[in-house]
């Protein structure tokens, strides 16, 4: 993080953060498809299976 602050990021680190950015956006796109699918099963919404099981939305940046 403080290399790409700085700007300093050579063109391997910069190809290998947008690859990792890349991987962590799809599994936390199969992490919220499988918790819907528990809500369904659950019949509740999404919303309240994240609230009942503590689960916080997760930001990256």
């Amino acid at each position: 993080m403080a290399k790409r602050e700085a700007e300093t990021l050579t063109n391997e680190e910069h190809q290998e953060l947008l690859h990792l950015n890349e991987q962590i956006e799809q599994l936390q796109a199969q992490r919220i498809e499988y918790l819907a699918e528990l809500a369904r099963m659950r019949r509740i919404s999404l919303t309240a299976l994240m609230e009942n099981l503590g689960i916080q939305t997760q930001m990256y940046v």
